[in-house]
């Protein structure tokens, strides 16, 4: 998380400007007035730096400093503000990306853990979940959801799955009935043995003659995998068995 500084305004002659300078960090944005660059950026910093310590005080977003719009007034020589105060928010800043970084530490250490194989409530996609735990994920779903932990179940699965994978690789050489009745096969399986909606979908190509093919899983994790070819058929094929390949490359 960073603080965003924007000037946004400047007014007045050559020789006493006033600058205006926005801070946004999230959904929090305030601003200040200075006739520096530097008083600006401090200003509108110490703004930012108290609404995250205290969002319960009204007047912090409706005064500057001083309870005053009037830069011309040094406020004291701004109140004492000097770069402390951009440490400080920096600081600030810095500990709630800590925070945000272990609580979804925490998520995967109890979600995504290879070695428990039950969980006490369900498994929401909704979780934090970065790619490279995208395997782990999944191969607990399948293991907990669809087999209810049971290992043999889990094995024959992949089994099947790597056995359609090396049916449909060589679909080239198949004809169109073979193809259409084995990716009906394969679809059923998926909906009905590993409990996966999947979509398919057409989509645009600026090359008339080339044909993309798209698969679709939005649940437990999404999972989109694109085929092209000139023959749609083929295309759909190709991408369905990039999908076979995902789930190998996630249940092995």
């Amino acid at each position: 998380m960073q603080a965003e500084y924007q000037i946004t305004n400047i007014t007045g002659l050559a020789h006493e400007l006033v600058f205006t300078m926005s801070c946004t960090v999230g959904s929090i944005t305030e601003e200040a007035t200075a006739n520096t660059k530097k008083q600006v950026k401090q200003r509108v910093s110490k703004k930012i730096l108290e609404r995250l310590t205290n969002t319960n005080n009204p007047s912090v977003a409706n005064k500057d400093e001083c309870g005053s719009r009037n830069p011309s007034e040094d406020c004291d020589e701004l109140s004492g503000i000097d770069n402390d105060v951009l440490d400080e928010l920096s600081l600030k800043l810095h500990n709630c990306e800590l925070n945000k970084t272990e609580s979804q530490a925490n998520v995967k250490e109890k979600f995504l853990n290879p070695n428990v194989k039950s969980y006490l409530r369900p498994i929401h996609p909704i979780e934090a979940i970065d790619f490279q735990n995208y395997h782990k994920f999944f191969k607990q779903y399948v293991y907990n959801t669809v087999c209810n932990g049971c290992e043999e179940k889990f094995i024959e699965i992949f089994n099947t799955v790597k056995s359609f994978k090396k049916k449909i690789t060589d679909i080239e050489k198949c004809d169109s009935v073979t193809v259409t009745s084995l990716e009906h096969e394969i679809l059923i399986y998926i909906e009905e043995k590993i409990k996966l909606s999947i979509e398919k979908k057409t989509l645009g190509s600026k090359d008339p003659s080339l044909h993309l093919i798209a698969f679709r899983i939005n649940a437990p994790i999404p999972i989109t995998q694109i085929g092209a070819h000139n023959n749609s058929l083929i295309a759909g094929a190709i991408a369905l068995a990039n999908i076979l390949d995902t789930f190998i490359i996630y249940m092995e």
